[in-house]
C-alpha cells in the first residue's frame, strides 16, 4: 500500500475558489483556491466588493504557488499573505 498523498491539481486553464468559513481578520479572504494556468498552479484569494454602480463583485488576487521542488532550500519567506 502506498503512502504517497494525491494533492488535486486542477485542469489547465481551470480552477476552483472554495468560501472561506472562517475569516481570523476582517480583511481575510471571503473565498480561497487554486488555478492551473500555463501549467503552473496559483493560489486566489477573493473579497466581496461593490462596484462604482453597487453591482456586487469578487476581487481576485492570484500569487503564484511555491511547491517544494520550486523553491531554494534556504529561503525564507515570511512575507507571504497566505
Amino acid at each position: 500500500m502506498s503512502t504517497e498523498t494525491k494533492v488535486w491539481k486542477p485542469a489547465e486553464m481551470k480552477g476552483k475558489l472554495m468560501v472561506s468559513k472562517v475569516k481570523s481578520k476582517e480583511t481575510s479572504p471571503d473565498h480561497f483556491g487554486t488555478a492551473n494556468i500555463d501549467g503552473k498552479i496559483y493560489k486566489m484569494a477573493g473579497w466581496k466588493n461593490t462596484s462604482q454602480s453597487g453591482n456586487p463583485v469578487l476581487d481576485i488576487k492570484f500569487e503564484l504557488e511555491n511547491r517544494p521542488s520550486d523553491t531554494p532550500e534556504n529561503s525564507d519567506n515570511e512575507d507571504n499573505p497566505f
